[in-house]
């Protein structure tokens, strides 16, 4: 036979009067509160536990071996500290230091890109201004050389025309020469007439070449004798010339 437990039986008391005056919903917020707060309590310990551990150090340091020794020991410590920052903060300030070069040259770079940029945006800004100006006088010579060559054509046309209607004038000419040979006596042999004719035919034919070539063989000779300095002005005489 089992004893009776009176600890437990105010337990089970105390549930039961709980369950009571506190239903489901209850008993739930009560727990949910009570996580919370031991959750608030972690936080607090473990914010609070370096300051705790350094103090219980501190304690038994001081108390096992003197306040020197932790002071020096606090010293050291600091000292590595120190160290280990300012180290930390030396690479940092080199980093920075190439990365703010590194950007000036990216910069320089960049601002010589576009100063080049803009140097050839106007060099093109004054070859489009030269390709205008030439392109307005090719366009006026065009024009005026459309001009001069319907000049040119009506001039062409009118000399045509005097030159049909002096070819009229000398093939009469021509043909009153061999009826003039033919009909009248004259003391000029035939074979001498027929070869005055048939030059006189020819002439047309051949006179526009027979006189280049005498203007050509008259700017050869010219060319062949020796020039007067004193009419010539624009001619210099130059010590090495023999």
């Amino acid at each position: 036979m089992s004893s009776f437990n009176i600890g437990d039986f105010n337990n089970f008391l105390s549930q039961a009067n709980n369950l009571i005056t506190c239903d489901e919903t209850c008993q739930r917020n009560k727990k949910e509160n009570a996580l919370r707060e031991s959750v608030l309590d972690a936080e607090n310990n473990l914010a609070t536990a370096p300051s705790q551990v350094e103090a219980s150090n501190k304690e038994y340091i001081i108390y096992t071996k003197g306040a020197a020794v932790y002071s020096q020991g606090v010293e050291e410590r600091f000292t590595t500290e120190a160290q280990a920052n300012s180290q930390r903060f030396s690479r940092d300030f080199i980093t920075a230091t190439e990365n703010t070069i590194t950007s000036i040259n990216t910069y320089e770079g960049l601002l010589n890109n576009v100063s080049n940029v803009e140097d050839y945006y106007n060099s093109l800004i004054e070859q489009n201004k030269t390709m205008t100006i030439e392109l307005k006088k090719k366009f006026s010579d065009v024009v005026t050389n459309d001009r001069k060559t319907f000049y040119e054509n009506q001039k062409i046309e009118s000399l045509y025309f005097y030159y049909k209607i002096l070819l009229f004038f000398y093939f009469i000419a021509c043909v009153s020469l061999a009826v003039s040979i033919i009909v009248r006596p004259s003391d000029i042999g035939r074979k001498t007439k027929i070869v005055m004719l048939i030059a006189f035919i020819v002439y047309p034919f051949v006179c526009t070449r027979l006189f280049l070539l005498l203007g050509t063989l008259y700017d050869n000779i010219v060319s062949l004798l020796p020039k007067n300095v004193y009419k010539n002005p624009d001619i210099t005489y130059s010590p090495n010339q023999e």
